[in-house]
């Protein structure tokens, strides 16, 4: 047999051939570009800015590859914060692949870090142990940086630092103890108390208790004139407690008689009830009414409870020489219409004043002044009678006397006038050949100047009656049906009270 053209292991070596060339086929176009070759740049650390030819080119968070850059010379220059960047010189050739790396050099400072106590340990930017104060910590990359200094039982103390190159510079911390006890501040409104805590007397609040002990404790407010304040409290170590108790004035007590007796008390306005009078009440300033009964003057006054109490007596004026005084007035306001009788209880008033007669002189100027508005005692003041001799009353019901007669008359006119009429409507039995005929009868109390009644069929006048009594209306031979039949009766003795009625029946022809 014939072998083939191709052996097997050349079609192999063919195929492996044609993709190399595949894969080299992109490099080989770069490289054979007219006049360009490509660029590597790296640097470290990671993320410097690169800049070629003063142009930015970005960061170099790894290698940049730059295809198609032209040959001859070119400037690389690595930029980044806190390092000392660098510039390198690179010549590319046709077709070549240059590389260019650079080891950024970090500008470092030191920080010399102490601690009052010494020993605590530093933490540099949370993160990394530097040692233990008092001591410099070396080689710090310039820029901000926070310093932490631990020591058990302290709080940690934690201090901002700006490092620059090539300086060393100082921080310093003054540790504070992690307090084991707690503390109150014991304040009260109003100030001035005793302050006790578990039973055990500190001193006037406001008042500040330091180095309590952890654990549950009781606080107490004693103040002369107040009610006692307490309350309970979790102590915790380190923590304070802002504690502000607001006391509350106990009551006094007031003893308040008056002369008269038996006078309303109202004190701020409340009725607290009738003198003599002996209670508590809330200390401090307030006004007192004592509202007096008819023929004394109110008293208003002031009064300052105390927690001790205080009592206070008041003898009332007697209001019958303002009462007094009022009726002159009133008697000279009207003496135009001869006020005689309140001139006499004027003058008794008087009597009764001069006799030590308080309320009954009172009363009776009162009277005076009532007589004297109002000489006809019919509640309508002078200057609006009528007639000042006669009660305003009598002139005030004439006219409704005068209706009131006018409607008794009517109503017995129309009583003698009423002719209460009355209908009846019955149905007759059929003829023989079955004509129908109803009964009708009509009724009046009296004998009428007019009458007029009609009889309908089914709303259709078939008869009339000429003067009360009864009458048979033939209805004549009716079809099978029902009918209605009805008496409309129309009289009058006088025009003005006219007498109507009706009255309807239905009857059914089968």
């Amino acid at each position: 047999m014939k072998e083939p053209f191709f052996c097997p292991n050349f079609r192999k070596n063919l195929s492996r051939m044609i993709l190399l060339l595949l894969f080299l086929a992109p490099l080989l176009q770069h490289a054979m570009a007219a006049d360009t070759g490509t660029l590597i740049i790296s640097s470290y650390p990671l993320g410097a800015g690169i800049y070629l030819d003063d142009k930015f080119i970005g960061n170099a968070t790894r290698n940049i590859i730059l295809e198609n850059v032209g040959v001859g010379i070119h400037y690389v220059e690595w930029r980044m914060e806190h390092y000392n960047g660098c510039v390198k010189i690179i010549s590319i050739d046709q077709g070549e692949i240059a590389a260019a790396h650079c080891d950024l050099v970090p500008r470092l400072g030191n920080i010399k870090v102490e601690s009052d106590p010494p020993g605590a340990t530093i933490i540099l930017d949370e993160t990394t142990v530097k040692g233990k104060t008092n001591m410099i910590v070396t080689d710090i990359l310039e820029g901000p940086h926070s310093v932490t200094l631990r020591l058990p039982n302290y709080y940690d103390c934690v201090l901002p630092v700006a490092v620059e190159e090539m300086v060393t510079v100082p921080v310093q911390c003054n540790l504070e103890e992690i307090p084991t006890t707690g503390t109150i501040n014991a304040n009260s409104t109003p100030p001035g108390a005793d302050v006790y805590l578990d039973q055990i007397s500190l001193g006037v609040s406001n008042l500040k208790i330091p180095k309590i002990e952890p654990g549950r404790h009781t606080l107490s407010f004693i103040k002369y004139g107040y009610h006692d304040w307490s309350t309970t409290i979790d102590v915790v170590a380190a923590k304070t407690y802002d504690i502000n108790a607001i006391l509350v004035l106990k009551n006094g007590t007031i003893s308040l008689t008056s002369n008269p007796s038996d006078v309303e008390i109202i004190i701020d306005g409340l009725n607290i009830g009738k003198t003599p009078y002996h209670g508590e009440f809330f200390q401090g300033t307030h006004r007192v009414l004592f509202s007096s009964p008819a023929g004394y003057r109110n008293l208003t006054t002031t009064i300052i409870v105390p927690y001790e109490g205080t009592s206070l007596a008041v003898t009332l004026e007697c209001a019958a020489p303002d009462a007094i005084n009022q009726a002159e007035k009133d008697i000279n306001d009207n003496a135009m219409f001869n006020p005689g009788t309140a001139r006499g209880l004027l003058q008794d008033a008087r009597n009764l004043l001069a006799s030590n007669r308080c309320v009954d002189a009172f009363d009776m100027a009162a009277n005076a002044s009532v007589w004297a508005k109002d000489i006809d005692n019919d509640g309508v003041p002078n200057f609006q009678d009528v007639w000042k001799s006669i009660p305003n009353i009598f002139v005030y019901y004439t006219p409704f006397i005068i209706v009131l007669f006018g409607l008794i008359g009517i109503a017995y006119h129309r009583g003698i006038s009423q002719l209460t009429p009355k209908i009846t409507i019955e149905e007759l039995p059929p003829t023989d050949d079955q004509e129908r005929t109803i009964r009708v009868t009509t009724q009046l109390k009296k004998m009428p100047e007019f009458f007029y009644c009609a009889v309908l069929i089914d709303g259709k006048v078939i008869d009339q009656l000429d003067a009360p009594g009864t009458k048979d209306v033939p209805l004549g031979r009716l079809d099978p049906g029902t009918y209605t039949i009805q008496v409309d009766l129309d009289a009058y003795r006088n025009k003005l009270w006219r007498n109507h009625t009706e009255e309807s029946r239905e009857i059914v022809v089968p």
